[in-house]
């Protein structure tokens, strides 16, 4: 599905251009999609997948469709959004994050429904495997954007299997998740959390919540207002403490 809708964001990803996001080096490291696109028109994507023979269930199921409660007609989950597929510990599509691009009332991010593939509490975005050397780390953020910022800017540097960006998409990862994390590698877990004043105190909670855990340089994490997509689009992999 994320094979039609990757043709809009081709046309109109200002969002990935203004933050000097490359997906296409990012995309020819994983051999996989890993970002597409939702139109704006009422409707859109359902016709299409419609017309790629979908039924309205399983556009339902999939979270690319809900039902209105009346039982009316099936309309588009995703609308103007940048759309992110998350991806099981086997690679399988499991559901897909929306970032709006179209209206800035709308919400920031937009998640798929839970289902018995995909639990929000749990499954996080992580576009680049796991470190494959102890001296690697698991760099955890909370847009959606983000990490897949720093996976482009690894894959660009040459140090992609030295770095795994994580995220809950745009929410502070759980207890579970961030022992989760620590279990499955002997990497260094980083946090490099949003420089306002929720990132910083989710950055102390996060601090001592593993043994391998560690904050950003020196401690003194990100500007205010900052994120790491932000500061890679202004600095590159050339900045301070970078990659």
């Amino acid at each position: 599905m994320l094979w039609w809708v990757q043709r809009v964001i081709r046309r109109r990803g200002c969002r990935l251009r203004s933050r000097a996001i490359d997906v296409s080096a990012l995309e020819g490291y994983t051999g996989r999609t890993e970002v597409g696109a939702a139109p704006g028109g009422r409707g859109d994507l359902v016709r299409h997948l419609r017309s790629a023979s979908f039924a309205d269930e399983e556009l339902v199921d999939a979270g690319l469709a809900h039902r209105a409660h009346d039982g009316g007609p099936v309309t588009d989950f995703f609308r103007s959004r940048v759309l992110v597929p998350l991806r099981g510990s086997e690679g399988t599509l499991s559901r897909i994050v929306g970032r709006d691009v179209g209206d800035a009332r709308w919400a920031k991010y937009k998640n798929s429904p839970r289902t018995v593939l995909y639990d929000k509490s749990v499954d996080l975005y992580q576009p680049l495997p796991l470190p494959e050397r102890p001296q690697g780390g698991i760099v955890v953020v909370e847009g959606t954007m983000d990490p897949m910022a720093i996976a482009a800017a690894a894959v660009a540097a040459g140090v992609a299997r030295l770095h795994y960006p994580a995220t809950r998409s745009g929410k502070e990862l759980s207890a579970l998740q961030v022992a989760r994390l620590s279990s499955t590698s002997h990497a260094t877990l980083v946090l490099a959390l949003d420089g306002d004043h929720p990132g910083r105190e989710a950055r102390g909670r996060l601090a001592g919540s593993s043994p391998q855990s560690r904050k950003e340089g020196g401690g003194g994490g990100l500007a205010d207002g900052a994120d790491p997509a932000s500061w890679l689009a202004l600095y590159g992999t050339a900045g301070p403490d970078s990659f």
